[in-house]
C-alpha cells in the first residue's frame, strides 16, 4: 500500500479493537518444519477494520494477543502496519489522525516487554503518520526497543537491509513495512535472503484491495502474492493486516503466510476472533478478549 495524505481524516476510530490471530510453524530456513522439528511459532494479528484504534486500544489488543500467546517455546507475534497511529474505517480505508506520541508509547511497550516471556519477540507497525511508518522490534524481558524498521518518505531513506535484520531463539527474521515487502529491489532483496529464516512484512489494510473478488487460487496477479512467491524461493514468509469480516474475498485471508518451497497463495482460513480487554475511553465501549 502507497503511503497515503496525512489529511485525510483526523480522528480515530472509538471502541474496543476486534480481530483475529493466526499462526503457523517456521523451521530453520522457513521451511515447513517436520515431525520433532524445533519451530519457531510465527502469530499475526488481525485487527478488523472500523474497530478501535487509538492507542490504549490498541496496547489492550496487543497484550490479550500476548496473553493468548503465552510461553510455549520461540514465539513472534507480528501486527499489521500502523497498529498504532493508523485509523482504517468500515470501508478499509486508511487514515492518519498524526496524535500519536510515539516517544511515550516506545517508553510503554519498553516497560512491557519486562513482563514478557523470553521466548516472544513482537513486531509491531507504529505510523506517526501518513509519511512516517516504521515497524518496531521488541523482546521479552529485554526493558527496551530492539530493532527500529523505517519505510522510506521524502524525507529520509528506508533503512538498510542489513540493519533491519532481528534474531530470535536462533531464527534469523527481516522486516517490512507494507509496500517494502513487494516494491524492494529484487536483486538486494534475493541477496539479503541467504541467511534468513523468516521475513515478516507489517501491511497495512486488505493486501488485495479487489472489490467482490472471491478466492481462486488460480489467479496469480496480486503484488504480495508475487513477491512471497519470489521469498519462498530462500526463506519463509509471514504477512499481518487489518481485514474485514468477509472471508470468502481473498483480500481479508489471514493466513499469509508461506514456507520455504511452498505455495504462496492464501487459503479461505479464518483465525481465531479476539477483542481488547481493557477499560477504554469514556466515549468508547469496554470489552473482553475471546
Amino acid at each position: 500500500m502507497k503511503n497515503q495524505p496525512q489529511d485525510r481524516m483526523k480522528h480515530e476510530q472509538a471502541g474496543p479493537a476486534r480481530g483475529w490471530t493466526n499462526e503457523v510453524a517456521f523451521a530453520r530456513g522457513g521451511r515447513k518444519p517436520k515431525a520433532g522439528d524445533e519451530a519457531l511459532r510465527v502469530i499475526v494479528l488481525n485487527p478488523e477494520i472500523g474497530t478501535g484504534s487509538s492507542a490504549p486500544v490498541r496496547r489492550a489488543l496487543l497484550h490479550a494477543a500476548i496473553e493468548r500467546a503465552g510461553d510455549s517455546g520461540p514465539t513472534l507475534i507480528v501486527t499489521p502496519a500502523g497498529f498504532f497511529g493508523c485509523s482504517v474505517d468500515a470501508e478499509g480505508d486508511a487514515h492518519w489522525p498524526g496524535n500519536l506520541d510515539i516517544t511515550a508509547l516506545e517508553h510503554e511497550l519498553a516497560d512491557a516487554t519486562r513482563a514478557w516471556p523470553s521466548s516472544l519477540m513482537v513486531a509491531v507497525g507504529v505510523d506517526v503518520h501518513g509519511h512516517d511508518q516504521r515497524q518496531w522490534w521488541f523482546a521479552g524481558g529485554e526493558g527496551r526497543r530492539r530493532c527500529e524498521v523505517l519505510r522510506a518518505s521524502d524525507e529520509r531513506d528506508a533503512t538498510p537491509l542489513d540493519a533491519r535484520v532481528v534474531t530470535h531463539a536462533g531464527y534469523t527474521l527481516l522486516g517490512f513495512v507494507c509496500g517494502e515487502g513487494y516494491e524492494w529491489h529484487e536483486g538486494q532483496l534475493t541477496s539479503a535472503l541467504s541467511d534468513v529464516d523468516v521475513v515478516v512484512v507489517s501491511a497495512h489494510v486488505e493486501v488485495n484491495r479487489i472489490w467482490d473478488r472471491e478466492i481462486d487460487p488460480g489467479l496469480k496477479r496480486w503484488a504480495f502474492q508475487r513477491r512471497f512467491q519470489l521469498i519462498a524461493g530462500y526463506a519463509g514468509a509471514a504477512l499481518a493486516h487489518a481485514r474485514g469480516p468477509d472471508e470468502t474475498y481473498v483480500r481479508n485471508c489471514d493466513d499469509w503466510f508461506v514456507h520455504r518451497g511452498g505455495d504462496p497463495f492464501p487459503g479461505p482460513r479464518v483465525g481465531v476472533p479476539i477483542t481488547a480487554n481493557a477499560n477504554i475511553d469514556a466515549d468508547s465501549e469496554s470489552a473482553t478478549s475471546t
